[in-house]
């Protein structure tokens, strides 16, 4: 998804460059319409870039006087444009209606993808209530990851800054520098508006996992973009600048590398993961077709390595507000109908007289440390 909301972002910056302040050309805003798709279908609360590019693009072709109409003819283009984004939307999610109306399950995407995640996933919060989640959420972000989000931080504050200046001062060009217009105005406030739309819309239902805010790196670029101008004016490049960028360079994959809590799995042997010895004690239980039900937590990749296909619809315990999964992994759990339970963290009281619990491991991972618990479902005494 991150070059769908970079490709948005370069043609939303583009047009603002080239074509400001005439009229965004059909085939920008087509495209644009067509990323935008792909975010829908891939994660749609990160569509706070095609917000950004929508609200910005309308503004400045409503506002602009210099674009040879009136306003009524403004009003009409930038109409059209709008058409034209959804029309680029609609192409996009085609495919997929498609594949869904072939295996005739439109109502449950719908009814999953989009009624789940708006209006039973996020937590109904008043304005100021969601406001105060919102930034509480990406404190936790920033805390997480104190670099980057530095770097996105800069990458907001200082062309904020700018426009502020701009606007105290009433001057395109408040430093004399012979280079800032109205067009970098126009620049650096959608650069500034499209972060803010995208955090709001990120984290605006009130849930923030810690994956949720990689698109937001994207804004990082703002505050790299500052160490780089004053590289370019105090070193104009040679060997000084290319040595530096070449420093900056190593430093940031040797602090990836330092800083990244994915690499300690890297020296993790399979052996000696509870994932291949649940794995074996499944494989090797006797049972020709097994059956999984993962309770208690997100899917833990059992299934994949079991290379066993769930049967149950709410194959995994979501963070998603509804009764309907404990009732039916209950009733699973009550039918026996999974041949053996995965739990983390807490034994399964459900189990109790149904499941006998085979095997119990603790294990730290990347400084997180899990117990996992399996259960095998009791076959009835004989007679």
């Amino acid at each position: 998804m991150l070059p769908c909301i970079s490709w948005l972002m370069y043609l939303l910056l583009r047009y603002f460059r080239r074509e400001y302040p005439g009229m965004p050309l059909i085939r920008t805003v087509l495209a644009a319409g067509g990323l935008s798709g792909l975010i829908l279908h891939i994660k749609f609360n990160s569509l706070g870039m095609s917000a950004a590019f929508i609200l910005m693009l309308s503004l400045a072709t409503l506002i602009s006087r210099d674009n040879g109409y009136t306003l009524p003819g403004r009003v009409l283009h930038t109409l059209l444009r709008l058409v034209v984004f959804l029309a680029g939307l609609c192409l996009a999610t085609l495919p997929g209606l498609i594949y869904f109306l072939y295996n005739r399950a439109v109502d449950s995407w719908l009814h999953v993808y989009f009624y789940l995640n708006i209006f039973v996933y996020g937590e109904r919060l008043t304005l100021t209530a969601r406001l105060m989640r919102i930034y509480e959420l990406l404190k936790d972000h920033f805390m997480y990851n104190r670099v980057v989000f530095s770097v996105v931080a800069a990458g907001l504050a200082i062309p904020l800054l700018f426009i502020l200046i701009c606007a105290l001062r009433r001057d395109f060009d408040p430093f004399n520098k012979g280079d800032t217009s109205e067009k970098i105005l126009w620049e650096y406030a959608a650069w500034v508006v499209s972060g803010a739309l995208a955090m709001a819309g990120i984290f605006g239902g009130g849930v923030g996992l810690m994956y949720y805010s990689l698109p937001l790196t994207l804004w990082a670029i703002g505050g790299l973009l500052v160490p780089g101008r004053l590289m370019d004016e105090g070193l104009s490049g040679g060997r000084a600048g290319l040595f530096i960028t070449a420093v900056i360079f190593g430093c940031s994959i040797g602090g990836a590398i330092i800083a990244s809590p994915n690499v300690s799995y890297a020296s993790v042997k399979e052996e000696e993961l509870w994932l291949t010895h649940f794995r074996d004690e499944i494989l090797t239980g006797g049972v020709e077709h097994p059956m999984l039900l993962n309770v208690g937590c997100f899917d833990q990749g059992l299934y994949t390595v079991c290379d066993i296909y769930p049967d149950c619809r709410f194959f995994q315990t979501q963070t998603i507000h509804l009764d309907d999964v404990r009732q039916v992994q209950s009733a699973y759990i009550r039918e026996q109908r999974a041949d053996y339970l995965l739990t983390r963290d807490e034994p399964e009281e459900r189990a109790e007289g149904l499941y006998e619990l085979i095997r119990e491991e603790t294990q730290e991972l990347g400084g997180v440390t899990h117990t996992y618990y399996l259960y095998r479902k009791m076959q009835p005494e004989s007679e």
